[in-house]
Formats: C-alpha cells, structure tokens, sequence
C-alpha cells in the first residue's frame, strides 16, 4: 500500500507515520459503501478535531485529513 503522509504533528519517526496509515486504512476501508464519506479522524491523527474524507474507487482510497473548526 502506498500512501503520502501530510500532518502538522512532526513524526520524523516513519513507523509513526505507517501506524497513521494503519489506523487510517483500517477505519475506513470496514464502512460500508452506502455510509457517507466523513468522519471523525483516529487517535493517532487527532481524534475529534480532524476528519476524514474519502472515497472508494475500485481498489483505491483516497482520503483527506481535515482539522474540523467551529
């Protein structure tokens, strides 16, 4: 799986960075595809404060990282 990390926390660490895609991955690819494509990020990205948008194409995910202001 290839993935491209962009965060404001600084993990130098790249095992930081696959546990994010990990965790990412894993919250996503369980929803079904009738669900819609937001929600709230993993521990590792920030929890509530982010969310996660994405899209399922075939074998594909492409998911954004937003930090959720109010």
């Amino acid at each position: 799986m290839y993935a491209y990390v962009f965060t404001t926390v600084q993990t130098s660490n790249e095992d930081d960075q696959q546990q994010i895609v990990r965790e990412t991955f894993h919250l996503v690819s369980k929803r079904d595809d009738n669900v819609c494509n937001f929600l709230e990020g993993g521990t590792l990205i920030g929890g509530a404060d982010y969310r996660l948008v994405y899209r399922h194409y075939a074998t594909l995910y492409f998911v954004f990282a937003l930090i959720h202001q109010e």
